[in-house]
């Protein structure tokens, strides 16, 4: 069918796919009305009966554009549809906020059940059930054009990104089963006012703005909704929602700490017009578009990144390589912050630097410690930092109390370094190899074994 907004739009699987066979499909008739509609797989697995239709729901479209069409069951097991307000350009019948009609709206039904009128019921607890003024079949209101949403597969959170009209893209999040609510189109575009004077009284404390927003500058257009990401190969990306913009590919990440949504950019490296997206069994997400037909599947790039502190010839603390450190000093951060290299204090307990790469990614090594508060028995060995060594034997020792004496041997038994009570050893002259440090206060001793390098 010609028409960039019409033909195939979405598809589902009904959740019990693997028994009955079921998908669902919106897409655009000829006429451009769109139509829901069920098929079943035929004795192939890869191929539908081309017989089976069941036609659930049509809609009359006004307009060629604004047609929505993404579909997905929820994690109740009803079925959700969204449809875009009839399009043209902003809204001119005031769809989206009339409760008799299903444009610019989501709507939510069951499938599993018939009845007399049609080859679907509507849930009993589906939110304007008693409400004479709104069809029962309506579950949210004040949609523009929701071309793609997604269920959280772990929270059941709905996240939805809702196509603007000439200067905001917006994303709104729905808490799981939360539904009976306005989304504000076209009253409003994301927060900003848009057309007043057909709102009809509604406050705006009635309406549910988006999480997040972004106008449409440096080339953006139209979101892509995508999906929260729940797998396990990447750690960093869990529970961040993915998007991205249609027109200029800017991928975006957003993370929700309480009440606050985080967004990180990630900048259009892989070019335009990303259509859907896709959650694989193991909640990989994956994107596509209108470019080829490839599918691409999202990865952490900083995923096998990890900054690490070593010790030099001279003693120092060293980061690895980076373009940018934040070093962190027992908790805190330091004030010479942005350097490779730190010189470590016997007194202080813990250092950590967090080193930002060629690639952007930054993250925090683990935490060293040169001085450990343990109480040491008798038949613990006394703690050596670091080992192997470069330069300066640090000790970690609460057993001996006064003056006591460390005698550094070689692999032979030769005594090569003896020196009077401190938590330090400059052990730069030795050669390479393995040696045995003891300490003794003329009543008790102790050993351990270490290695120059």
């Amino acid at each position: 069918i010609s028409g960039g907004e019409q033909g195939l739009l979405g598809l589902t699987f009904h959740p019990d796919y693997a028994i009955n066979g079921y998908f669902y499909v919106n897409y655009t008739k000829p006429n451009g009305d769109s139509r829901i509609a069920r098929y079943t797989v035929s004795d192939d697995p890869n191929i539908a009966d081309s017989n089976s239709e069941l036609i659930i729901l049509e809609q009359d479209q006004p307009y060629g554009n604004h047609n929505a069409g993404d579909i997905n069951f929820g994690p109740d097991g009803y079925l959700y549809i969204p449809f875009g307000d009839g399009g043209s350009g902003g809204d001119p019948n005031n769809y989206a906020q009339s409760g008799n009609t299903w444009l610019g709206k989501m709507l939510r039904i069951d499938v599993d059940n018939t009845n007399e009128f049609g080859n679907y019921t509507v849930p009993a607890d589906n939110p304007f059930l008693d409400n004479a003024q709104v069809l029962d079949e309506i579950w949210s209101i004040g949609l523009r054009n929701t071309w793609r949403f997604s269920f959280d597969s772990e929270t059941g959170d709905m996240w939805m990104g809702d196509v603007g009209q000439n200067a905001i893209e917006e994303v709104d999040m729905e808490p799981a089963g939360a539904g009976g609510r306005n989304y504000g189109w076209r009253c409003y575009e994301g927060t900003a006012s848009y057309d007043q004077s057909q709102c009809g009284g509604i406050d705006a404390n009635d309406i549910t703005m988006p999480v997040f927003e972004y106008q449409q500058s440096a080339g953006a257009c139209a979101i892509t909704g995508g999906y929260v990401y729940r797998g396990t190969e990447f750690p960093a990306m869990v529970g961040k929602y993915f998007f991205v913009d249609y027109c200029n590919g800017v991928f975006r990440s957003l993370e929700q700490q309480g009440d606050t949504y985080f967004e990180r950019n990630f900048g259009n490296e892989f070019g335009s017009y990303w259509t859907t997206f896709g959650e694989g069994v193991d909640g990989s997400i994956y994107a596509s578009g209108s470019f080829g037909g490839t599918i691409y599947k999202l990865i952490d790039p900083c995923n096998d990144f990890q900054p690490t502190i070593t010790e030099d010839e001279n003693g120092e603390l060293v980061a690895s390589a980076g373009t940018s450190y934040i070093w962190v000093v027992n908790g805190e951060v330091t004030e010479n912050t942005n350097q490779t290299f730190i010189d470590p204090d016997l007194s202080t307990n813990s250092y950590q630097v967090s080193v930002t790469n060629s690639e952007g990614c930054s993250k925090l090594s683990e935490i060293l410690n040169l001085v450990e508060i343990k109480e040491i028995s008798k038949e613990s060995r006394i703690q050596i930092f670091p080992n192997p060594v470069g330069n300066i034997i640090y000790l970690n020792q609460t057993y001996f109390e006064g003056e006591f004496t460390i005698t550094i041997s070689d692999a032979l038994g030769k005594t090569v370094i003896t020196q009077e009570g401190n938590t330090s050893v400059d052990v730069s002259e030795l050669s390479t190899g393995n040696y045995v440090l003891s300490i003794s206060n003329g009543m008790k001793s102790y050993q351990d074994n270490f290695i120059k390098r």
